[in-house]
């Protein structure tokens, strides 16, 4: 009988596996978009200081002020991590994105899981009387 433990590693080594091997060739890939003014302009991911200043201030997103409407303190301080380990490289960002996708998704699985009855057996066939 395999464990509960096992089994739930194995799903999530599977959608690392998945993950990696879908997105591995975007890795290298630059900024984009909105991410000039998030991150590349934005002169306040540059200093761990300011980490508190994200739960406060909503100008901190970006530099451009029609951003300002947003309340995104953790994106912002996973951004303020990046750039002190490294820098303005587009790698770690798309890195830690791709983790927080994985995990999101082994998240989910989890959640229907346990609101589908946990380990039980779910059956696609209707049971024959």
């Amino acid at each position: 009988m395999k464990s509960k433990w096992f089994s739930e590693a194995g799903v999530l080594v599977g959608l690392f596996m998945l993950g990696v091997g879908i997105y591995a060739n975007s890795l290298s890939n630059g900024f984009h978009y909105d991410d000039i003014h998030h991150i590349v302009r934005n002169p306040h991911i540059r200093s761990l200081n300011n980490i508190p200043s994200f739960f406060t201030a909503p100008e901190t997103f970006s530099i451009q002020s029609e951003s300002h409407q947003h309340y995104r303190p953790f994106l912002m301080l996973t951004y303020t991590v990046n750039y002190y380990v490294g820098a303005l490289n587009p790698i770690g960002y798309h890195l830690v994105n791709l983790m927080f996708h994985i995990g999101s998704a082994f998240l989910l699985l989890l959640i229907v899981k346990a609101m589908l009855g946990g380990n039980e057996q779910i059956s696609l066939q209707s049971p024959l009387y």
